[in-house]
């Protein structure tokens, strides 16, 4: 497994952040806010769910700046402090090696280059967006009058990145208007189809909701807020066009062969059939 390990600067002092969306809040050790010399906003009493165990314990809590190295980004966060002079130390994951096996990571620059075999964690990140939405209405529409709109370009502030920077956005994979055109030309008969609701056909596994959270009124009571996890791909995001063609040519290249199984095990009429 490799851990998505980031080097930044908290408050000043460089570390290395692990961002875990399954961690339920931000941690950081206690070396580490020693060497910032800040002071907790509250202390309070929480149940410390990590990678390793959960416990219940009396911690401090701090609001804390985190920034990029290269000054790129900036973000608030609140952390829990935990009495360790390390969180974790993790495998390196030698991100140089993986930029060069990989085309697709083709100018990624990783700040971590470290040789050491672990890497020590300071601080794990939980990473806590809600994708912003309105609602878009058409009286005159004769169906959908009043459609949900989330924008996952936006920002907290200017420093800040959207949920869509901070995503890969994949490949292109979608098939090229010059190829499209040139075999319109080449058979006498074109077939044409579209997918209803593409998008939403296509499920977000549950460790990844996270990043798809967003607030809802409950009950229609503007007074009580809920928070849900969108399960599909939204429009909108950098990612969906990548998840929608990808998941579209697993099917087909499924029934590609499935269809040659068939073809190759039947005879007479019905592989004829088949074929057809």
């Amino acid at each position: 497994m490799i851990y998505p390990v980031v080097v930044v600067l908290v408050e000043g002092v460089q570390c290395r952040a692990l961002p875990d969306t399954g961690a339920g809040s931000s941690y950081a050790a206690a070396a580490l806010l020693q060497q910032i010399n800040k002071q907790p906003v509250r202390t309070e009493y929480k149940r410390i769910d990590m990678m390793m165990c959960s416990t219940t314990q009396r911690i401090s809590v701090y609001n804390l700046t985190v920034r990029g190295v290269d000054g790129k980004f900036e973000l608030q966060t609140t952390v829990n402090k935990v009495d360790k002079g390390v969180l974790l130390k993790i495998p390196n994951p030698w991100y140089t090696e993986i930029i060069k096996k990989y085309d697709h990571l083709t100018g990624v620059v990783i700040e971590d280059n470290d040789t050491k075999s672990e890497l020590p964690i300071h601080m794990i990140l939980y990473p806590m967006f809600y994708i912003p939405h309105k609602p878009v209405v058409r009286e005159n529409a004769e169906t959908t009058k009043v459609r949900i709109v989330f924008d996952a370009s936006a920002k907290a502030n200017e420093d800040s990145p959207s949920l869509n920077e901070c995503l890969e956005t994949g490949p292109p994979i979608q098939n090229l208007l010059w190829d499209v055109l040139v075999r319109n030309r080449v058979k006498p008969i074109a077939l044409a189809g579209d997918i209803k609701q593409a998008f939403l056909q296509v499920r977000i596994i549950p460790e990844y909701r996270n990043a798809l959270r967003f607030h809802w009124i409950k009950n229609k009571d503007p007074s009580a807020i809920e928070v849900l996890r969108l399960t599909r791909a939204l429009f909108g995001l950098v990612q969906s066009p990548f998840l929608l063609g990808g998941t579209l040519k697993v099917h087909l290249n499924k029934l590609k062969e499935a269809e040659g199984t068939i073809s190759s095990g039947s005879r007479g009429d019905t592989k004829k059939h088949v074929r057809q």
